[in-house]
């Protein structure tokens, strides 16, 4: 069973799964199947990206979008989950580059503050800043379109694997240029230094 199916199921019917009033939640309200801290791995967020932007390359067939993922990107959690999340961001932003006339995805890391920030930042032509709170809090559906499903319950399940690992997920953009999702999970010791912020320019670059 693929995870988002059992997340959408319920976690009895997922291995490691649990329920009771500390478990992480679902976009569908199920218990996140996930462990204690000491379950956690050491992951490679770069290769974990790379990953998914392999299949989303073979899902959306004709698609050509250029796609930059910096290499060395590090962070703890249960590996499947966090996967999860990069799914659920990259293929929002896949979906919503529709229409750009150089689609462009850039997965990355900045520092605010001392907090490491891991983000994925599309150039998609249709953002519209007044959605982007109520978007990622899953309180709005965002309009069918060609090649688009609805995107809220997809980055409110992302929010959630987020906060399970104590970590959190948010938004923001700029109309004409495109969107950024942030999220924050537990440090590897051994993970990059601060980068510029993503949003020092007024233009993608890959």
């Amino acid at each position: 069973m693929r995870l988002r199916e059992c997340l959408e199921r319920g976690a009895d019917e997922c291995p490691g799964g649990q329920s009771g009033t500390g478990a992480a939640r679902s976009a569908t309200g199920t218990a996140l199947p996930i462990g204690g801290q000491e379950a956690w791995d050491v992951l490679d967020l770069s290769a974990l990206a790379e990953r998914v932007v392999a299949q989303l390359r073979c899902e959306y067939v004709g698609r050509a979008v250029e796609v930059h993922v910096a290499p060395g990107l590090r962070a703890l959690g249960e590996r499947r989950l966090v996967e999860l999340l990069l799914r659920e961001l990259l293929e929002h932003s896949w979906q919503q580059t529709f229409g750009a006339a150089a689609a462009g995805i850039r997965v990355d890391c900045t520092r605010i503050g001392d907090e490491q920030v891991f983000y994925v930042r599309d150039n998609s032509p249709n953002f519209d800043a007044a959605e982007t709170g109520a978007l990622f809090e899953g309180h709005a559906r965002m309009s069918v379109r060609a090649g688009r499903r609805e995107a809220h319950s997809g980055l409110l399940t992302a929010r959630h694997v987020a906060q399970s690992h104590g970590g959190r997920l948010w938004g923001d953009g700029f109309a004409g240029v495109g969107a950024t999702g942030y999220f924050t999970l537990p440090a590897d010791a051994t993970g990059l230094s601060a980068r510029a912020s993503p949003w020092q320019t007024s233009k993608l670059r890959t």
